[in-house]
């Protein structure tokens, strides 16, 4: 009990000693008055002249003295949070200017305030309520994020004390046995803070996403066709009035099934022949030949391509988004029915406005001609769209 007694004396010294060179800053970068060691906020007097409670704009030291000898009631800290004003949002101010801005005649808008940790970490500082503040993405990786430095930070402080305390151990005992103990304790520490340090190394120089506890998950976004060329839709394509919202098919391909099935992960880019009707999708040298079909009006060169024009256009372009139907029901868009998929090209017209051309198949797993799109057999297209991912590179030629 003694020896644990010496122990204990010595991490309570160096507490002392390390406390006070040691300073946490609790302060956010984003809105540093939310954490201050002395807020302001409202020192309520009580009932006024006027019947009604006497506030004063103060900081919670002012107050204090009103307080013990009566003459106040309470203080209450201000609110911080995001004032929103005629559409204007204005960050990091008080519940009491917002609402005073908001009694303006004209003036509508609210108020969302800050959530603020109980107990701080460094450079986290208040958070965005996620419960009232829906705009706002979840704030937990602005609070794990630190947390990795934190541990960090343990980690090497428990480490100097173990060194301390084995060097002590071996310094002070004249017993083999002791010594012996000093340096395995100093041993276990170093080797605690080269597997702390080294994990955090590692991991960062694989990826430093890696070490990123707030994911950033993009947005799924559906392009639809424009209105010219969604006027000219029905010159090529059935409505599901005429059609229905199901899809035929036939026997799949043998060799397209195999493709997708050993290489629809590395699937790097489409090659569209116009002129032999055809599609090669490709992963590295493998690839696959389809059947394809496309606009009833041949294709428009470089430049040339307009709204509603009924051409496919050549040149390079990036997949975008893309709709898979399911359990035999079609992709339907506008009262269209597009069959088993259908896949935005991400072709844009002079304005830089998504066209919505893309590749898809019909009701009835047919390849006439489209209305500026690529048409694909339902089998081939069941087969392949879950290989068709975002930014893929398709080459229309």
């Amino acid at each position: 009990m003694k020896k644990f007694k010496f122990y204990i004396l010595i991490l309570i010294a160096l507490v002392g000693l390390l406390g006070s060179t040691v300073r946490i800053d609790a302060q956010s970068s984003f809105c540093p008055q939310a954490t201050q060691s002395d807020p302001t906020g409202q020192c309520d007097y009580g009932p006024g002249a006027n019947g009604q409670d006497y506030i004063e704009n103060t900081t919670e030291s002012d107050c204090a003295p009103q307080l013990a000898t009566g003459d106040a009631k309470s203080f209450t800290p201000d609110t911080y949070g995001d004032c929103t004003i005629n559409g204007a949002t204005q960050q990091c101010t008080t519940r009491a200017s917002c609402d005073q801005s908001l009694q303006t005649p004209g003036n509508n808008g609210s108020f969302t305030g800050y959530y603020n940790l109980l107990a701080p970490l460094p450079q986290v500082g208040p958070l965005f309520d996620a419960n009232t503040n829906t705009a706002q993405p979840n704030s937990l990786g602005r609070y794990l994020n630190p947390m990795i430095t934190v541990f960090i930070g343990i980690c090497g402080v428990l480490a100097v004390i173990m060194i301390l305390m084995g060097g002590i151990e071996y310094m002070t005992s004249e017993l083999v046995s002791s010594k012996e103990a000093g340096k395995e304790r100093i041993r276990n520490a170093l080797f605690g803070l080269i597997l702390a340090l080294g994990a955090w190394t590692i991991l960062h120089t694989i990826n430093p996403d890696i070490l990123n506890s707030d994911p950033s998950i993009p947005n799924a976004n559906i392009t639809t066709m424009d209105a010219a060329d969604q006027a000219t839709l029905a010159n090529s394509e059935q409505t599901t009035s005429s059609v229905g919202t199901g899809y035929k098919t036939n026997a799949p391909d043998a060799g397209v099934a195999a493709f997708a099935q050993n290489n629809c992960s590395s699937l790097s880019s489409i090659g569209v022949d116009t002129t032999n009707q055809t599609a090669a999708f490709c992963a590295g040298l493998t690839c696959v030949t389809v059947p394809i079909n496309i606009g009833y009006k041949g294709v428009a060169q470089p430049g040339t391509a307009t709204d509603g024009d009924a051409k496919t256009p050549v040149g390079t372009y990036k997949l975008g988004s893309k709709t898979v139907g399911s359990n035999g029901s079609a992709v339907i868009s506008n009262g269209y029915n597009f069959g088993a998929a259908f896949v935005n090209i991400g072709v844009t017209d002079s304005n830089g406005v998504n066209r919505g051309i893309g590749f898809h198949g019909n009701a009835g797993d047919t390849l006439g001609t489209t209305n500026g799109c690529v048409r694909m057999t339902n089998d081939d297209l069941a087969l392949l769209a879950p290989c068709m991912q975002q930014g893929t590179t398709v080459v229309i030629q």
